[in-house]
């Protein structure tokens, strides 16, 4: 019980399986043999290319995209909540950590930012 008979032989690493073994190998080799087969980007494991399908298609399980939906990313990303959605900030006297941040103006339009001149 709790042998590790299947041992690394870069880093000395011990372990019950050899598939466990070969999937802990890659971390030292850089082998990807998970390629996405939406846009090519390879992955060391295969959970890796499963969220990387989840996040950038919208792909859910299985992990084999011929039998999946595949929606591209030319749709409506999800909403990303501001890093800051989390705090709320109201005037209180009496907290230490109590910051008022005034609101940004909206920058105007490009085109009104860079006034071009003739060169001569």
């Amino acid at each position: 019980a709790g042998e590790k008979p299947f041992i690394c032989e870069i880093c000395g690493k011990s372990f019950t399986s050899r598939p466990n073994m070969k999937r802990h190998r890659r971390t030292h080799t850089g082998e990807k043999p998970y390629p996405c087969d939406v846009c090519g980007q390879r992955f060391r494991f295969s959970n890796m290319l499963k969220a990387h399908k989840e996040k950038c298609f919208r792909v859910t399980s299985p992990v084999n995209v011929s039998t999946a939906v595949q929606i591209p990313l030319a749709l409506p990303p999800r909403p990303i909540p501001h890093p800051y959605s989390h705090l709320h900030l109201h005037p209180h006297p009496h907290h230490p950590h109590h910051l008022l941040v005034p609101p940004v103006p909206h920058l105007p339009p490009p085109p009104a930012l860079f006034k071009s001149e003739p060169l001569n």
